[in-house]
């Protein structure tokens, strides 16, 4: 078995991907194994995918969920996504008068 086929099914992300019934499963799933490459974690190459399913996945949970995380966990977070949120309008330009509350 070559390792490409080894990582596919070793990662559950990536098999279900592949196995589902549309055109770009497969491209798809290579994807996700690419971006779940823990020798590619620190490369930038896959930044972009890892970021859009960190993204997908942390919009998945409901504030319910969210209260069964542990407070370490919770202040872990709090701080990386304040230093993300600043790092991002500074490169998109926004002001942090210009963010406002959802409704």
């Amino acid at each position: 078995m070559s390792e490409r086929c080894r990582r596919f099914l070793a990662d559950p992300e990536a098999h279900e991907q592949a196995r589902a019934e549309h055109a770009d499963a497969v491209k798809n799933a290579i994807q996700i194994v690419m971006a779940n490459d823990p020798t590619r974690w620190k490369s930038k190459e896959t930044a972009d995918q890892r970021i859009a399913n960190f993204a997908d996945w942390l919009n998945s949970f409901k504030p319910t969920e969210l209260e069964k995380l542990s407070t370490k966990s919770m202040e872990k977070l709090r701080k990386v996504l304040a230093l993300v949120v600043a790092m991002l309008e500074g490169l998109q330009g926004v002001k942090p008068e210009d963010c406002r509350e959802h409704d």
